[in-house]
């Protein structure tokens, strides 16, 4: 085998260092997430509970006529409808805004990330050549390995059976020997 060169691991240790800034990124999102969270949640325990209900903002239908509730639910009604009909044109350049924010972001990275894995690829191929030239995939080199392992497997076998049939043998080499030697 043509073993690994320095070269080599510090292009992987390259490759393990950007996914670890990636891993960073990720934790640095969430970390910033639960703080803003936690600031959220204190800003709502230091404000004042009022005894009276009527100024929290509440959700529930505020008491009128019934003619006045239909037209109440009637405008929230077209109000939802308003807000679920912009939703729906604007989702896909939200989406697309989004995609080309991650590619921005993340292109150069992935782009990096994907050449190291084409090299380690290259290695991989280069030095299972080396060892054989019918070994081109993770799998071959499993099955010969395991083919490996089964040869041995049988020769230890064979080795054992030969090894008990001379014991065999000299122990009837012995009885034979002491039956002539015996008169």
């Amino acid at each position: 085998m043509s073993g690994i060169t320095k070269e080599k691991t510090e292009d992987l240790g390259e490759s393990v260092g950007a996914l670890d800034e990636l891993g960073e990124d990720v934790d640095r999102f969430a970390s910033t997430i639960h703080a803003k969270i936690k600031v959220d949640s204190k800003k709502k325990q230091q404000q004042p509970k009022h005894k009276h209900k009527k100024t929290e903002r509440s959700t529930a239908m505020p008491r009128m006529t019934a003619r006045g509730q239909i037209d109440y639910v009637a405008s929230k009604m077209a109000e939802s409808e308003a807000n679920l009909k912009h939703l729906d044109e604007a989702s896909p350049k939200i989406i697309q805004d989004q995609i080309t924010a991650d590619r921005e972001k993340y292109g150069a990275r992935l782009t990096l990330l994907e050449g190291h894995y084409a090299k380690l690829q290259s290695r991989f191929a280069n030095i299972a050549a080396d060892v054989s030239p019918r070994l081109k995939t993770q799998q071959a080199i499993e099955d010969a390995v395991n083919d490996e392992y089964s040869k041995k497997q049988d020769y230890t076998h064979g080795l054992d059976s030969i090894s008990v049939y001379a014991k065999s043998v000299d122990q009837e080499v012995s009885a034979a020997t002491a039956y002539a030697g015996d008169p």
